[in-house]
């Protein structure tokens, strides 16, 4: 988990009163573990999701279809797997949450990104628990940058700058947009941007 944006979920619980913030859209799962799990932005009921406490603590939330990914990037911090095919996701996290010491807590979560269906059966499963919108929290957030993704978003800049320059100087006379698009992009990847979009995301930056 990337420590200071832990720390900024914290501080902001604190002045919004709740108990812990769940983030469940890609980009701000990305915001707040540093990675994108791969096939949650295509797969939108492959639920991942990060937990952070009103006292500092993390947990992830996640598909078992991606649990070695998780492992992988996150080893330390305790997350809970759910079966794609035989969990109901909610009821997992519901007790996840449960564990946590959150079945009477204010919980701020996004509403705008999980589906109707699923919010209604988490409600159903912690009737004594308070959900409250987390969107506008996290993207205030995310739009004050750190010294990590300023450094990150000067470093992509540059990349894209000499790619574009490098893409004009290669095309010709009747080369398609496809033809320059092959340029750009071979560009950008042999710059050093490997997971250029996902490294974007993962800033916080939403115009890609």
């Amino acid at each position: 988990m990337r420590a200071e944006i832990v720390a900024k979920q914290v501080k902001a619980m604190a002045e919004h009163g709740l108990d812990a913030i769940i983030c469940s859209s890609p980009e701000n799962f990305a915001y707040t573990a540093g990675f994108v799990v791969p096939s949650q932005p295509l797969i939108r009921h492959r639920h991942a999701m990060t937990i952070v406490t009103a006292d500092g603590r993390s947990a992830i939330f996640g598909v078992d279809m991606e649990a070695s990914t998780i492992k992988r990037r996150l080893p330390d911090v305790p997350s809970r797997i759910w079966a794609e095919f035989s969990d109901d996701p909610m009821l997992v996290l519901a007790d996840q949450l449960a564990g946590l010491g959150l079945v009477k807590a204010r919980i701020g979560i996004e509403m705008d990104y999980l589906p109707a269906g699923d919010f209604a059966r988490l409600i159903a499963a912690m009737p004594g628990a308070r959900f409250e919108h987390a969107e506008p929290i996290l993207a205030r957030l995310r739009q004050i940058k750190t010294a990590e993704e300023i450094a990150l978003l000067s470093r992509l800049s540059r990349i894209a700058d000499q790619a574009i320059a490098d893409a004009l100087a290669e095309v010709d006379a009747g080369d398609s947009e496809m033809d320059i698009a092959g340029h750009l992009t071979r560009n950008v990847y042999s710059l050093g941007a490997e997971h250029f979009k996902l490294l974007i995301v993962a800033t916080g930056e939403r115009s890609v």
